[in-house]
């Protein structure tokens, strides 16, 4: 998986929420197969990747409000009232999600028992799983241009306008149902019916209806998940993290495992630019506000606001520790940084080469390994770090020396053998 990889995950109700379908996804959809697992493999596994969850479609009501023009928050103060002729529950059992505002001056409002969310929420806090955006999954069906587009999932029929707008209908009779969306008698061009499901039965029983675009059933082979993947990145749902539900804007809202690659980096950078090796470190105390300052540039801004200036490097330092250790399989460059970082020489490695004598021009990420440029002013500092390295489990194997000046330089591969059983 690359960094620009999502999960996109279907909360199963029929678990009381503890499991859910999941698989990998990219800008362009699925790159995975679906999988179900409980929650906390998912986020075991997916650790660091933003997590994208679905709701069934059949909780989440779509509507459309007029607003008045004011600031999101009052908007969303202001839905409760808009609604009220819609609404069957107290708007205070109710969630209320805003959506794009449209040409005719309306907005896209989706609205979600409070009961549920906070459940499917709870959920995921015991599962530590964090959710980078939680949508309807039948929201995720992009609007077609001509054509009314219908999802037949288990029991329920979701239906998708050209117009955007959204229903979710029962699909025990599915000739009512489709019927019931008036497209036989529109009068608002030449509409076709697309169908995408797994019901047998539905091309048959949709062949009476009179739709003058035509009726295409397409049943979903490869899962109905990696099919709302698609269509997500098309779609642009609401989000349903919004009021109350919002994602927190301190601590809590940093992909802390993401950042880590970078405070890691900067930190041991700081060092290797120093010529320095962890034992210096650790005696050292100028040392460490050299790597603090590195730290601050890479994290400053997801300290959260009002962080005395005074705490914020040892929030950072702390953030860096409470993390799972670093290795190349996980963090390629930034962990090759901090391995480096502590197989230096330092500045008093008796019998050992000194600090001037090896220095790092550039690492990049290479296959299962690191590419490592060095600069070294003989071959004796080499060996000396490649032994320090591999007193520390890792191998760093070096090619062909070329003479630049009075110093050599050399192209090396990182890597962390696997250890044998």
């Amino acid at each position: 998986m690359t960094t620009l990889d999502s999960i996109l995950v279907r909360f199963d109700p029929d678990s009381d929420w503890r499991e859910a379908r999941w698989l990998v996804c990219d800008a362009d959809g699925a790159l995975g197969s679906e999988r179900r697992d409980a929650l906390e493999t998912i986020a075991a596994e997916c650790a660091g990747r933003p997590i994208i969850g679905l709701l069934p479609g059949a909780a989440v009501l779509a509507t459309r409000a007029a607003l008045p023009r004011a600031s999101r928050d009052k908007r969303l103060q202001a839905l409760p009232y808009a609604l009220e002729d819609q609404l069957a529950a107290d708007p205070e059992t109710l969630h209320f999600a805003l959506g794009r505002e449209r040409d005719d001056g309306s907005c896209e409002v989706e609205i979600v028992a409070r009961e549920l969310i906070e459940s499917v929420l709870a959920r995921c806090r015991s599962a530590d799983l964090t959710l980078a955006a939680l949508h309807a999954d039948a929201a995720c069906i992009a609007p077609k241009p001509g054509d009314l587009q219908v999802w037949i999932d288990g029991d329920d029929m979701h239906v998708r306008h050209p117009d955007g707008r959204r229903q979710t209908l029962p699909a025990q009779d599915l000739l009512a149902a489709v019927r019931l969306t008036g497209i036989e008698t529109q009068t608002d061009g030449v509409l076709g019916l697309r169908v995408y499901g797994d019901a047998i039965e539905a091309p048959t029983t949709l062949a009476t209806l009179d739709v003058a675009g035509g009726v295409k059933y397409s049943p979903l082979d490869t899962g109905a998940l990696a099919w709302l993947a698609r269509q997500r990145t098309l779609a642009a749902p609401v989000d349903l993290l919004q009021g109350a539900f919002a994602r927190p804007s301190g601590w809590s809202a940093v992909d802390w495992t993401r950042w880590r690659a970078t405070a890691v980096a900067a930190g041991a950078l700081a060092l290797i630019s120093l010529g320095v090796g962890a034992d210096d470190f650790r005696r050292n105390r100028a040392l460490e506000r050299e790597v603090d300052a590195a730290l601050l540039d890479a994290g400053r801004n997801l300290l959260p606001q009002g962080t005395d200036p005074a705490d914020a490097a040892s929030l950072l330092r702390g953030r860096v520790r409470s993390l799972p250790p670093v290795t190349t399989a996980t963090l390629g460059v930034p962990a090759a940084a901090a391995v480096l970082a502590t197989a230096m020489p330092s500045r008093a490695t008796p019998g050992g080469a000194t600090a001037d004598q090896l220095r790092i021009s550039k690492l990049e990420t290479a296959g299962a390994g690191v590419r490592v440029t060095l600069d070294a002013a003989n071959l004796g500092a080499l060996e000396a770090l490649k032994n320090s390295l591999r007193a520390k489990a890792w191998r760093l194997d070096l090619g062909e020396t070329r003479q630049n000046g009075e110093r050599l330089t050399v192209e090396g591969l990182l890597t962390k053998p696997e250890r044998r059983s």
